[in-house]
């Protein structure tokens, strides 16, 4: 699989002071933190073993270790696939918000990355022509052979499946939420118009 997006999306403001911030944390602070809880824990085993004048237990040691191995190599494995989906989700965010910027030339607003009640808008478009929200889902695209999306009027299928949410549902949901929000702000009455976007 690999990204539908032709080229990576502008850098945004502050981006690499961001991925500085990110390095420094990762790369340095995390690091030094477990190394020195690591010596921690096995200066205060040592300081058992010998208050106690017990005898080391390797096997005991090293049933735990591969237990504990085990578990954490696979939360990572999930997590990494989580990290590569949000990674990829952010990308295709940050390309369709930098294409709707171009809208401000003709008289738009536009927000971004709207809180909404434990959910988020990807992205509003407020012109005279209307209020539109748009929902980005962005997948990846089959190394070889076509990158196929259908939609008969209420599923979307992608590669031939449904994905674990429907796009269609999810934007229409949140364009009957905007539009009540709008309407409790203004107490004027509009239909926000739901638009699902696939980067690629």
């Amino acid at each position: 699989m690999r990204s539908p997006l032709k080229r990576k999306p502008l850098r945004n403001p502050g981006d690499s002071v961001r991925k500085e911030m990110d390095k420094l944390v990762n790369e340095k602070v995390l690091s030094d933190y477990f190394i020195a809880m690591f010596m921690v824990l096995l200066a205060g085993l040592e300081w058992f073993r010998w208050y106690t004048d017990m005898r080391p237990q390797p096997v005991i040691y090293t049933v735990v270790a591969i237990i504990v191995a085990g578990v954490a190599f696979n939360r990572i494995r999930r997590n990494f696939k989580r990290f590569r989906a949000l990674k990829l989700g952010q990308e295709g965010e940050a390309a369709v918000g930098q294409f709707l910027e171009s809208l401000r030339n003709r008289g738009a607003s536009v927000l971004h990355d709207f809180p909404g009640e434990g959910f988020n808008v990807d992205h509003i478009v407020i012109h005279e022509s209307g209020v539109y929200l748009i929902e980005t889902k962005t997948f990846s695209k089959p190394d070889r052979g076509e990158p196929l999306i259908t939609f008969d009027g209420e599923r979307v299928l992608v590669l031939g499946r449904e994905p674990d949410r429907n796009p269609v549902i999810q934007a229409r949901a949140s364009a009957r939420w905007l539009s009540e929000l709008i309407q409790e702000l203004t107490g004027k009455r509009v239909a926000v118009r739901p638009v699902v976007v696939f980067p690629g």
